[in-house]
């Protein structure tokens, strides 16, 4: 009978392994670092010769992957951001977006709100491995950035909004307004005209389906209306809202215009203060992260729309289907 005979690995065969499984993860873990490395330069060239740089009436830019869209040394992974900082080349005056702030449109405090309130958290590798910012509603947290609030839309005017984001769960408004009352004086939001001016403002219903909100000045509720496009957890989507002035109010999800687009005939109106990431009332769950708003304060051509959109669609690797 053979006598099966068993051998322990010496220290030295261990150390062995142990390096190799060593040298094998920092292979993998720099590979990772330099293809993250990649996508981040590949993103900034992207925003350098994007077209927005040089579509007319641009109000302002907020995206991730520039450095200049921070405040120094906020741009890592976890920090929470105290401004989101507008990097528009066609203006010397910016509008830049703070986290967690009071405002009005005749003192914007720069002091953060009280509670659980602050800015979005900085994800490093966000949508297509590019920054994100995190803004997390759950839990009684309150994330969110008050554009400042010298950034109005012009009476008589149309306007073009794109976001790109990423839904990760909850529902709730990921774009709402900071509400002032007619003497610009920050009140209370509430339905009522006085308690709020005109507003615009988007949201994700507990059935995952996308919401419009467009009010007059007269009407003492908002018009709400669903975009007829749902979403799933961990998918990422580019939202364009054009209102055309006195016409109707149009959107497009990754460049697909909604089979809902409804009439409007508010007139001269200005929005509140603009509010990205929350509700105004702050009491709901949803939780997103959004990379780049872009904000044109009249309506822009559809071959400049179509544009913004392939770029983004490039940039961030959505799909985008221009029908």
């Amino acid at each position: 009978m053979n006598k099966i005979t068993k051998k322990a690995f010496s220290l030295t065969e261990i150390s062995i392994v142990i390096l190799i499984i060593g040298i094998l993860l920092a292979s993998i873990t720099e590979g990772r670092n330099i293809l993250h490395k990649s996508k981040l330069r590949s993103a900034q060239n992207l925003t350098v010769k994007s077209p927005v740089n040089n579509i007319y009436n641009l109000a302002f830019w907020y995206e991730t992957s520039m450095d200049k869209s921070f405040v120094e040394y906020e741009n890592y992974q976890g920090a929470f951001i105290t401004k989101w900082l507008d990097i528009n080349p066609q203006s010397t005056i910016q509008y830049n977006a703070y986290g967690g702030q009071n405002s009005s449109a005749t003192n914007f405090y720069y002091t953060i709100n009280s509670g659980n309130v602050s800015g979005p958290q900085y994800i490093k590798k966000g949508i297509n491995d590019i920054p994100t910012l995190r803004f997390d509603n759950s839990q009684s947290k309150n994330s969110y950035v008050v554009v400042d609030p010298k950034a109005r839309n012009q009476k008589g005017k149309s306007f073009t909004f794109f976001m790109v984001l990423r839904y990760n769960g909850g529902d709730g408004y990921f774009l709402d307004r900071s509400c002032l009352n007619s003497n610009n004086i920050a009140v209370e939001c509430g339905s009522s005209v006085t308690a709020g001016r005109p507003l615009f403002s988007a949201s994700i219903d507990s059935s995952k389906r996308i919401h419009l909100y467009f009010r007059s000045r007269t009407n003492q509720g908002p018009l709400s209306f669903s975009i007829n496009r749902s979403v799933n957890e961990g998918e990422s989507f580019i939202i364009t809202m054009q209102r055309n002035y006195n016409q109707n109010v149009t959107t497009y999800v990754n460049g697909t215009k909604s089979s809902n687009n409804p009439s409007e005939n508010t007139g001269p109106i200005n929005f509140d203060a603009f509010k990205i990431g929350a509700h105004a009332q702050s009491d709901q769950e949803l939780n997103v992260d959004i990379s780049e708003v872009i904000f044109f304060n009249d309506k822009i051509k559809n071959i400049d729309r179509e544009a913004v959109e392939s770029y983004l669609g490039q940039k961030y690797k959505i799909r985008v289907n221009h029908n």
